[in-house]
């Protein structure tokens, strides 16, 4: 999965002790960061800035490239998804529309183009929106979409817009 890394933590099982590795990596000061400013660095939710200014981009900003069945896979791997497991949501930046079609008046059926490959996406209850052609930002979760047979990669979207 490339340069991917999935850390878990759950409460009462080493969570202060994670949350400390990842202060300490993230504050590379060259001395210990101590136990009561670790607060700073987590707090009850996820802090993805701390994420961007080590990787240098968002955490959920994904190229094509790196959208592949074994994300999908390991994904649906940590369902079922719901108020205390928020299911994760990508962003793509300056995608192509190859193709955008109104699928029984309410849905968007898309495709995208970037990196030299394609990748379908499903918006529903989103044929209200403006049809938009060039490139686009789009934000969704990633799927497997089986069908008739096949699996294919697909993006359902949350949200776009244009570049």
């Amino acid at each position: 999965m490339g340069n991917i890394v999935w850390l878990a933590s759950y409460p009462k099982s080493g969570n202060t002790w994670l949350r400390a590795f990842l202060a300490n990596l993230v504050a590379d000061a060259g001395a210990s960061v101590p136990l009561a400013d670790l607060p700073q660095y987590c707090e009850d939710e996820a802090r993805p800035e701390l994420f961007t200014a080590l990787a240098g981009r968002p955490s959920t900003e994904l190229t094509f490239d790196e959208i592949t069945v074994e994300l999908a896979e390991a994904i649906a791997q940590l369902s079922p998804f719901g108020m205390g497991n928020p299911e994760p949501v990508f962003m793509v930046r300056g995608a192509t529309i190859v193709d955008w079609r109104v699928i029984k008046d309410r849905h968007v059926k898309i495709r995208l183009a970037a990196g030299g490959r394609t990748m379908q996406g499903i918006g529903f209850n989103m044929a209200q929106r403006k049809t938009l052609t060039g490139a686009i930002d789009a934000v969704f979760s990633l799927e497997l979409n089986e069908w008739n047979g096949r699996r294919d990669l697909q993006m359902r979207l949350k949200d776009f817009r244009d570049t």
